[in-house]
């Protein structure tokens, strides 16, 4: 068996992901002030400088906040922090495995279920929100990025317009891995066309107050989307979270 060396850098991240997840599952509460470096490096059997270095990744992170003379303590995270916790999670829990069928599986699971409750639940901002993304999409059919950044908004946007603050924060992470995809397939003669198509679908059964309209017009959508999406992006992206973490 070939045995690789353990970089510092992986235990340094490895050791902060494991912070957060305790700051995340709620065992660490916001204010709560964290161990000495000397006693998380004997709890953790590191040495102090590694936890020195992942404690500076939480602090970028927005996890913890240190106060000269007192300590390091535990901060509430935003949706952004842990959505970009999710992701590192993501990618040290599965390693290089995800297939786009996993991720289309996941995006399943949320996007449904978000599309129903916007349906019921979305104000007239959020309505607002997803008329200028889905105008975005059509006028911008002739660049990629532009319309990338438009559809995958839309598809944010959606989750928060249900009002259930998890959804959005799970979605966040795996709307990132598909980016690349969604640009990839905008060469593709029906991706634009039939994008477009689905997402009007949506935005009016949203707007019409739908709930199983919606659901549907996601789940429908989702389906097509499978169909043009890059096989080998999914081995690419999650490469590419993993050496950058």
């Amino acid at each position: 068996m070939k045995v690789s060396p353990i970089k510092t850098a992986s235990l340094v991240e490895r050791l902060a992901a494991e912070v957060r997840a305790q700051i995340i599952s709620g065992k660490v509460a916001a204010g709560q002030p964290l161990p000495t470096e000397a006693q998380m490096a004997a709890e953790f059997g590191v040495s102090r400088p590694l936890v020195r270095e992942a404690l500076a990744h939480l602090r970028a992170q927005g996890f913890v906040a240190t106060v000269s003379g007192r300590g390091t303590f535990v901060q509430h995270p935003s949706e952004a922090d842990l959505a970009d916790a999710f992701a590192n999670q993501l990618v040290l829990a599965v390693g290089p495995g995800p297939t786009a069928d996993d991720l289309y599986e996941a995006r399943q699971a949320i996007e449904v279920v978000s599309a129903e409750l916007a349906a019921s639940r979305a104000s007239e901002d959020s309505i607002a929100a997803l008329e200028r993304l889905l105008a975005a999409m059509k006028e911008s059919t002739n660049d990629a990025a532009a319309y990338t950044a438009a559809d995958v908004g839309f598809h944010v946007e959606v989750a928060r317009a249900s009002l259930n603050p998890l959804l959005p924060t799970l979605l966040a992470p795996l709307a990132r891995l598909i980016v690349e995809g969604v640009f990839k397939s905008h060469s593709t003669s029906d991706a634009v066309r039939v994008g477009i198509a689905g997402h009007t679908r949506i935005l009016k059964a949203v707007k019409a107050g739908d709930p199983a309209a919606a659901r549907r017009a996601m789940a429908a959508h989702l389906h097509e989307s499978r169909k043009v999406f890059p096989e080998h992006v999914m081995e690419r992206t999650t490469a590419g979270h993993a050496s950058a973490g």
